[in-house]
């Protein structure tokens, strides 16, 4: 599966649908599933954390321009189904948006970017969840896991290599029989 990293900020808007775009320099590919992923720590010099599995819906360019003088960053489209463009990006407001791209085009400069719209078809498992142990299978948002001991009283939670978690006795919802 192909993925894509996001901002850490960015992770609670995407798993409840708020910011459902993106804007990047390369296209994503459509009909493909992609796993939105954040750092876990500093990039490239900690792990992955998975967000959630989307799929493009559409792809559409955009034109982003930063006035000269360091004043405002325009762009092309300033809506998207009726939501403001800063809304459907995951920021709080319009100020938020164009300080993110003022860091990103130099003043007096004009790029044309992808606008990258998409849907969440999963949210990734995240360590926390709560999960049902029946039977040493664990269950969480529909998944079927693995429940085994572990060392010093912790059970090891896996659900098909995508998460592994490790819990005490008491963190689960039904002891395991």
């Amino acid at each position: 599966m192909i993925k894509r990293a996001i901002d850490k900020r960015f992770e609670r808007a995407v798993l409840n649908g708020w910011k459902f775009t993106t804007i990047r320099k390369q296209p994503w590919p459509l009909d493909c599933p992609i796993m939105l992923y954040r750092w876990e720590g500093k990039p490239y010099r900690s792990k992955h954390l998975d967000v959630a599995e989307i799929e493009v819906e559409e792809l559409l360019e955009i034109r982003v321009s930063h006035e000269p003088d360091g004043g405002p960053v325009i762009f092309s489209r300033e809506t998207i189904d009726g939501q403001p463009l800063w809304q459907t990006e995951g920021f709080e407001d319009r100020g938020q948006l164009e300080d993110w791209f003022s860091r990103e085009i130099e003043p007096g400069e004009s790029e044309t970017l992808f606008l990258i719209r998409f849907r969440v078809v999963e949210p990734a498992l995240q360590n926390g969840d709560p999960v049902v142990v029946i039977d040493k299978k664990a269950l969480t948002r529909g998944k079927e896991g693995l429940c085994e001991s572990f060392k010093d009283g912790l059970w090891k939670v896996s659900f098909c290599e995508q998460w592994c978690g490790y819990y005490e006795p008491e963190q689960l919802e039904k002891q395991i029989s």
